[in-house]
């Protein structure tokens, strides 16, 4: 019987390739655990916030483009971790960035995962406080910000056993939830709904400002690179098609539309309040285990980018297991300093990082290593084989965020601001291309 070393399982690998020796868990499991954001109480929610203020019309083409692009930026990803082993940083690293300069990148990663971690667990401490008031918000906000530490201290194995336990009692839940809006409130058809597109504000630029509200998922994808590691090379093209397409398409096709569906059934878009109260206890039930399988992929993820932050740019490298317990502390602080209230002027920064640093790499991988061949196809990871700051990664991040920070924060009306991450990613992908002309990357050969 093959037997893992408890450290390993504590550090999943955090700066290193998996070996084949360790992926011992098969693509269902792997699925399983990226289900674990599909089923957060974040994408009913948001789903029914965008039909109020998009229209029903414009949320429907929204999904099906988001889940086109997110899926084949996740397959793409998903399918050199496995190749590979690599998680998201030290593909980075090799895709133009440098040993350094994926640090950097992972700096945003875990604030992404930290912003996350706040947001579904405020929902849970509205749910769990509103049903039982006689405990404190300070006290719900502690237990709930420290409870993920032993959830996560064993990494993807302890991930892949939650979200097992977890999954039938939420599609159990679920599935009753649903049964009781189609037989005891007035369901909304939304298809009819669609045809009249009678539902919120659709606006000029109502497409294009719901498809760029949506960048910041683009980490769903990069995520998708993190687990993907673990596959099997086996079973490499099965699970790349159902990581890549298939979660982004249970994701933005499946529960934000039932987000909607319910939302204007119940007439609120609000999951912690009305699932409470369909359900009674059983609703804060549902809650709680919904945000615990989300909130175990951003402790994990969050805690892989922590690692690799302060060990690439500090040298500082003490173990993934601690950087879980500083996710924890992190994410309670940002509950206490009710980051729901500042969280549009973070995302707007996030939006226009992420989309920059994320393009950047697959044009990076596309033109220079696929097409153009002027990069090694394999993925150059250690400190002596590539510089601490690749000019070509480095100056497609900073270009584009030059130009789409000042859009992203108003400068140019609220149109620019629409335009932001739009603006970031095309930089992004044209100045990767320029740089494969006037940086002559064969003759170093990095």
């Amino acid at each position: 019987m093959k037997t893992i070393d408890l450290k390993k399982r504590r550090e999943d690998y955090a700066l290193q390739v998996v070996p084949d020796s360790f992926r011992q868990w098969g693509w269902i499991s792997l699925t399983s655990v990226l289900l674990g954001a599909t089923s957060a109480m974040f994408p009913l929610a948001w789903g029914s916030d965008l039909v109020q203020a998009f229209g029903l019309h414009n949320f429907l083409i929204g999904m099906v483009i988001i889940t086109i692009v997110i899926g084949t930026v996740s397959f793409l990803l998903t399918n050199i971790a496995s190749e590979t082993g690599l998680d998201m940083d030290l593909i980075t690293s090799g895709s133009g960035f440098g040993y350094k300069g994926a640090g950097i990148t992972s700096l945003i990663y875990a604030v992404s995962y930290l912003i996350f971690f706040a947001m579904e667990g405020a929902i849970i401490a509205s749910a769990i406080h509103t049903h039982f008031p006689i405990l404190p918000m300070w006290l719900v906000y502690i237990c709930i910000g420290f409870i993920f530490i032993p959830l996560t201290w064993y990494g993807i194995s302890a991930l892949n056993y939650i979200m097992w336990i977890t999954l039938p009692i939420y599609l159990t839940l679920l599935c009753i939830a649903i049964f009781l809006v189609i037989h005891h409130h007035d369901s909304v058809n939304l298809f009819s709904a669609a045809a009249g597109d009678k539902i919120g504000t659709t606006g000029q630029h109502g497409l294009l400002e719901l498809l760029a509200s949506a960048v910041p998922l683009l980490a769903m994808a990069t995520s998708s690179a993190d687990i993907g590691r673990f596959i099997p090379k086996s079973q490499r093209r099965i699970s790349t098609l159902v990581i890549g397409y298939g979660i982004s398409s249970l994701t933005f096709l499946g529960a934000t539309v039932l987000g909607v569906w319910l939302g204007l059934s119940l007439h609120n878009s609000d999951p912690g309040v009305y699932f409470p109260l369909l359900l009674g206890g059983w609703g804060v039930v549902l809650v709680v285990i919904t945000q615990v399988r989300s909130n175990v992929i951003n402790t994990y993820a969050g805690s892989l980018a922590l690692t690799t932050f302060f060990s690439r740019t500090f040298g500082f490298a003490p173990g993934r297991h601690y950087w879980v317990i500083a996710i924890a502390l992190l994410s309670t602080l940002l509950m206490f300093g009710h980051i729901l209230d500042h969280l549009l002027s973070v995302l707007i920064f996030q939006s226009v990082f992420i989309i920059a640093w994320v393009v950047a790499v697959i044009s990076y991988i596309l033109l220079n290593k696929s097409i153009f061949k002027l990069s090694p196809e394999t993925f150059r990871i250690q400190k002596g084989e590539i510089p601490n700051y690749h000019v070509v990664g480095m100056t497609a991040l900073i270009i584009a965020l030059l130009a789409s920070v000042p859009m992203a924060f108003g400068i140019f009306g609220e149109f620019g601001k629409i335009l932001a991450p739009f603006v970031s990613g095309g930089l992004a992908f044209l100045v990767v291309l320029l740089m494969r002309i006037f940086y002559k990357e064969v003759k170093q050969n990095v």
